[in-house]
């Protein structure tokens, strides 16, 4: 079959394999992976009805189905054959000879099924991608970058909560640890006059201590700090992707800086990976240690010596070393904050970019919307809502709740996933603000301190913000003067509400399978007909039909008529124009031209009805 530019009618009696064209079309293309595992499925012999289960196992019996695309424009290669058999994936070749391996060939045709638009209809994220397609590659490469600042995002959460529960300690130990200052003080000022010689060798003794703990101590935060600068060689990876994503343009500046924070995330890394081996620190450390107790063995001997002294050095010596670590727990903890203003600050920017990625696909998309409501307003209006919480989300806040006991939990997951976006959920719980969550949802203040409690300790919270929001396209239908959301829709006008979505200029072919059987024969020319005969200027358009209005009033470029040679082989007996195929289409779709003339006649319309058709 050759399908010319504009459109291109399928006709033929029921079960002449016309709706087996369709779906090989789908099994090449692999348009809706889900539904082209069931068209490869091993049938059974026992059916309860019609079924795409095998059909095209059982149409292509290890052959292989074939596809040709040809290209208008003239700085592009004149054809692309698509293959594909039932045990491997689809394929392309350049003029035949070349293989293809961008996998965006797949998105060169846009294939619906029959009865597949009231599903459509009734799916917000299908809904969305019909919105999608004409911006496809650039919305699955933003949803893309979109999950992976997500991910980050959550990532940082439990590393933020182990940082506050470490500083929560630290500040514990300094408070409890205050008093022993002061013990020292008193401990030093009470103390016995060491006699010189001991005095010498014990400010020698404590001088060595000093420099030896201070190069533990370095050794120790130098290997916090390789942490800390691995994170910073990361973000500049991070940085230089989202740059990368924003503005791809050989001559922009964020290509630029994407480039520099690239080579200077690769310098760091190799200056990082030459400090990892610590091994030689810790033996040199090991040994100076040996060094300093052998030492400090006359130092201990002469202490011996003056009893009284002794035990005052010894109480003395057991509160510098408490002191010391009070000093060392409060050198880690501003570590620890500076830290935590890091992660903060760095969840913060994650956040601010995926805003950006995710408000770049809803402008997309919100362009798309106006256009289209531009072209259908006075039947279809296409209303589109940002950042729309997902029943994901509701989802997620009930498996972190599961085990709480919260009264009422499936309603109150509800209403949070109403009125809290993720990252407002997530800082509200973080800070334990159960009063201020208990006046935004209207709960006892007592009830949100048990879901603060039981979730603050829960690596759980920070699934929330992994990418479980969405947009929500809304769709209302103007009938008889009253819009219809898609909720109270019958079934044929959920169909019809879709099609403005479908029948819309694009730069590759649609292909349709019986759109009528869920639409009015009114709509059909008032709709669906009339948009057709403009939009075939513009796109290559293929309908499987058994409606005269369609290839007539279409008036189509090239009507294939199939048939069954025998139980198992379809053919196409002729092809052509509306004039060409006059018979057939009186035959097939009208009933036959005296059918036709009956009707014409009843309706009071006259025989000549069917010569203008």
């Amino acid at each position: 079959m050759a399908f010319v530019p504009g459109l291109n009618c399928i006709i033929g009696a029921r079960g002449t394999c016309k709706s087996t064209i369709v779906e090989t079309l789908r099994f090449l293309f692999d348009s809706d992976p889900s539904r082209v595992a069931e068209l490869l499925e091993k049938r059974s012999d026992a059916t309860d009805g019609p079924s795409h289960a095998g059909l095209i196992r059982a149409t292509l019996r290890g052959g292989t189905a074939r596809m040709v695309l040809r290209r208008e424009a003239h700085d592009a290669h004149s054809e692309i054959t698509v293959e594909r058999d039932t045990v491997s994936e689809s394929r392309a070749y350049i003029d035949g000879i070349k293989a293809v391996t961008d996998r965006s060939f797949l998105e060169l045709v846009e294939i619906y099924s029959q009865g597949e638009l009231q599903e459509i209809a009734l799916s917000s994220s299908k809904r969305l991608a019909l919105v999608d397609r004409p911006h496809q590659a650039v919305v699955d490469d933003a949803q893309g970058r979109s999950r992976q600042l997500a991910a980050a995002v959550s990532e940082l959460g439990p590393q933020m909560r182990e940082l506050r529960d470490s500083i929560d300690a630290s500040r514990r130990a300094l408070r409890e640890g205050e008093p022993l200052r002061g013990q020292l003080a008193q401990t030093q000022a009470a103390r016995p006059t060491l006699s010189p010689g001991l005095a010498q060798m014990r400010e020698t003794h404590q001088a060595a201590e000093r420099l030896l703990e201070q190069a533990e101590d370095t050794v120790k935060r130098a290997r916090q700090d390789r942490r800390a600068f691995d994170d910073a060689v990361a973000q500049l990876r991070a940085t230089a992707t989202a740059a990368a994503f924003l503005d791809r343009g050989p001559d922009s500046v964020l290509t630029g800086i994407a480039t520099e924070l690239t080579a200077r995330a690769d310098a760091a890394a190799s200056a990082s990976e030459a400090f990892k081996d610590d091994s030689a620190l810790e033996t040199l450390l090991a040994q100076a240690r040996a060094k300093l107790d052998a030492q400090s063995a006359p130092y201990f001997a002469a202490r011996k010596t003056e009893e009284t002294v002794n035990e005052a050095l010894r109480q003395e010596d057991r509160l510098v070393e408490e002191v010391a670590r009070l000093d060392r727990i409060a050198g880690d903890l501003r570590a620890s904050e500076a830290k935590l203003e890091s992660l903060i600050a760095k969840r913060d920017e994650l956040r601010a970019q995926l805003a950006t990625v995710r408000n770049d696909v809803f402008h997309k998309r919100l362009h798309e919307v106006d256009r289209i409501n531009a072209e259908f307003s006075d039947r279809i209006i296409l209303t589109l809502n940002q950042g729309t919480r997902t029943e994901g989300y509701r989802e997620a806040l009930d498996e972190l709740l599961s085990g709480s006991y919260l009264r009422d939990q499936a309603a109150l997951c509800q209403q949070i996933a109403a009125v809290l976006p993720p990252a407002d959920f997530v800082g509200r719980v973080e800070r334990e603000d159960a009063a201020g969550l208990a006046q935004i949802l209207n709960r006892e203040e007592g009830q949100m301190l048990r879901l603060v409690s039981h979730a603050v300790t829960d690596d759980r919270l920070y699934a929330l913000e992994r990418d479980i929001s969405d947009d929500e396209l809304e769709i209302t239908m103007i009938v008889d003067g009253r819009p219809k959301s898609v909720g109270e829709m019958s079934k044929g006008q959920k169909a019809t509400a879709i099609l403005p979505l479908l029948l819309r200029s694009a730069s590759y072919p649609l292909v349709l399978d019986q759109p009528e059987d869920d639409l009015d024969n009114r709509f059909i020319y008032d709709t669906l007909v009339t948009s057709v005969a403009c939009l075939k200027h513009e796109r290559q358009l293929i309908f499987v039909t058994h409606n005269a209005n369609i290839p007539v009033i279409g008036d189509a470029g090239r009507i294939f008529v199939m048939s069954m040679t025998d139980q198992d082989h379809a053919v196409v007996t002729m092809q052509g124009t509306v004039d060409e195929v006059r018979g057939e289409i009186l035959s097939l779709l009208e009933g036959g031209e005296t059918a036709f003339t009956i009707r014409s006649e009843t309706y009071g319309l006259g025989p000549h009805v069917a010569e203008s058709s």
